[in-house]
């Protein structure tokens, strides 16, 4: 992990004079947004469909944070498609990099379970679409690299490969009790939640995942409502898990 230092503050208006202008910090709202993903659920509901059809499942993830919303149609949703693409956007594959570092380094302490301790291995949610490229591994393999990687890579037969299917992944063998699992973007979190149960089926004990952009769709009617509301100016010091400074 990159050291807290002056660095820190040059990260910072990097990103502030990057992405300030279309960037969203996520909320979490009791009412507004899912208790579980920061995302929009129906009216009168706590959490999102997705986290409320796995709500009953052990083996999820411990904490989740995310850095910044997108969805299609905005800038948001152009960054992190372009980040994707084959190859990256240079300044998109930049501002992610930007994200997930100061994400990282900004908030180690907010990964930190009840008792103090940090994560002591890292982990990435490898494609199930045959994709080679690993842009969050290699952003991780910078800003973590005095945690061991754990391995995980997509099982040799997938089956239902959009839904939560922990049997799709295989975990290495690691010795990690609490891992952080990043992720570029989350849409239901089917992928995200069948790794961190996978790792906890292999022995981590803790799953802290970070995710750099919680996608949402503004076809719904409530969600297009909390987009309107969303504060202009990305402030990367609030905190992607709890959604206020730290």
């Amino acid at each position: 992990m990159v050291d807290r230092s002056d660095a820190l503050a040059t990260l910072r208006s990097a990103i502030v004079n990057t992405g300030s202008g279309y960037l969203r910090n996520p909320i979490w709202e009791p009412g507004v947004t899912c208790a579980s993903c920061s995302g929009v659920p129906g009216v009168g509901y706590s959490t999102c469909r997705a986290c409320s059809v796995r709500s009953p499942t052990s083996g999820l993830s411990d904490k989740i944070g995310f850095i910044t919303y997108a969805w299609p149609g905005h800038q948001t949703g152009w960054v992190m498609h372009g980040y994707k693409a084959s190859p990256p956007a240079p300044a998109n594959l930049e501002i992610v990099s930007l994200l997930l570092t100061y994400g990282v380094a900004a908030h180690w302490q907010c990964m930190a379970a009840a008792d103090g301790s940090v994560p002591d291995g890292w982990a990435t949610v490898p494609s199930l679409q045959g994709r080679l490229t690993d842009p969050i591994g290699a952003i991780g393999s910078k800003v973590l690299r005095s945690q061991a990687r754990v391995g995980v890579s997509a099982a040799s037969k997938i089956a239902s490969p959009r839904t939560f299917r922990p049997a799709n992944f295989v975990v290495g063998q690691t010795e990690a009790e609490h891992v952080l699992l990043l992720e570029d973007t989350w849409a239901t979190g089917s992928h995200v939640e069948s790794v961190a149960s996978a790792l906890k089926s292999a022995g981590v004990k803790r799953v802290t995942t970070l995710v750099v952009a919680r996608w949402l769709d503004p076809n719904w009617a409530e969600t297009k409502k909390v987009i309107s509301g969303l504060s202009k100016g990305f402030d990367p010091d609030v905190c992607p898990f709890t959604g206020v400074h730290c």
